[in-house]
């Protein structure tokens, strides 16, 4: 590819850049009739103009390259990437804060992939990077795809997917927690038939102490407690939730709060195979933050069956308090 070419790309790649940094940018937006169901369609649609785009500047800039063939095809996808950013763009603070990062993160990940593709076209001097050029035309598909396939339906929809993402992290944490306790409890002098790896995680290869085992312990009792939060709050409110501006803010809230969980799981879990002398407060930050979050679940919970059963779970968690 000439020098021409290359700047032309390259215009094609600030662009891309430029609408990254915007997605970053509030937007002052106020469109009570926005449709969260159109603009699906709309992204729908978008994606796959976008994907074409990517198909026709790939097999116009395959070597060897005519900067002429390859011009109309950049102006194409620059016209495309400004219309995905204008469209999401017009998303309203109303329909919530997690859908609107749900739709910045698409886009951001359809922007991003573009980026690489203008990348490996303008370094692709012969027919020998036919191969890398074919894979980042490929993740541009994947991610345009996405846009079928993934974007939300409302702030509900978007809680959800997020809930979904969490809740698996969660109960991964739990089973991974269940496994070290087991090693820990195993005989230090019986030979292992089998090495599961767990060894290798323990810093210096060491046991815990009596103190620190009972605090994992607790630990994971107080992770199988949020994990049954996490599934009765999906079934019993996101998933009947409304998604009226009020609702909407009480989801942005509760996914907040379930990314903060998911956070501090994370910290204290890998607290314990790193012997971190952190420990106990780590602990302590993750019974807050599932206190946090059935603090704010309590606020829409009306039957007095749901109001004891936090209850309960409330308990239990102020009761592991430092861990012991």
């Amino acid at each position: 590819m000439d020098k021409e070419g290359q700047e032309t790309l390259k215009l094609l790649e600030n662009d891309l850049q430029n609408a990254v940094q915007q997605l970053a940018v509030d937007k002052a937006v106020w469109d009570p009739n926005f449709d969260s169901i159109k603009f699906k369609a709309i992204m729908a649609g978008l994606g796959k103009i976008l994907s074409s785009d990517a198909t026709k500047l790939t097999l116009a800039c395959k070597p060897p390259c005519k900067t002429s063939d390859m011009k109309p095809m950049v102006k194409g996808m620059q016209e495309t990437v400004k219309r995905i950013s204008g469209f999401v763009d017009t998303i309203p603070p109303t329909s919530g804060r997690t859908y609107l990062e749900h739709i910045q993160k698409l886009a951001r990940s359809a922007f991003t992939a573009s980026i690489s593709l203008c990348k490996s076209l303008a370094e692709a001097e012969d027919a020998s990077k036919i191969d890398q050029i074919l894979k980042t035309t490929g993740s541009v598909w994947d991610v345009c795809k996405s846009f079928e396939s993934q974007v939300a339906s409302n702030n509900r929809e978007a809680v959800e997917k997020q809930w979904k993402g969490v809740s698996e992290m969660v109960a991964d944490a739990q089973e991974e927690l269940q496994d070290f306790i087991a090693e820990q409890n195993a005989d230090d002098n019986e030979e292992e038939e089998e090495d599961d790896g767990w060894g290798d995680i323990m810093e210096n290869g060491t046991k815990m102490t009596p103190e620190q085992l009972e605090a994992c312990k607790k630990t994971f009792n107080m992770i199988k407690m949020t994990s049954m939060v996490l599934k009765k709050v999906q079934l019993r409110f996101i998933a009947t939730a409304s998604n009226d501006a009020e609702t909407n803010i009480w989801l942005d809230d509760l996914s907040r709060a379930g990314s903060t969980v998911s956070d501090q799981i994370d910290i204290v879990a890998s607290s314990f195979y790193e012997e971190d002398a952190n420990l106990k407060d780590y602990i302590a930050s993750f019974v807050a933050s599932a206190l946090s979050l059935i603090t704010i679940v309590e606020t829409r919970v009306k039957e007095d069956e749901h109001v004891r059963w936090f209850q309960v779970s409330k308990a239990q968690a102020i009761g592991t308090g430092g861990g012991g």
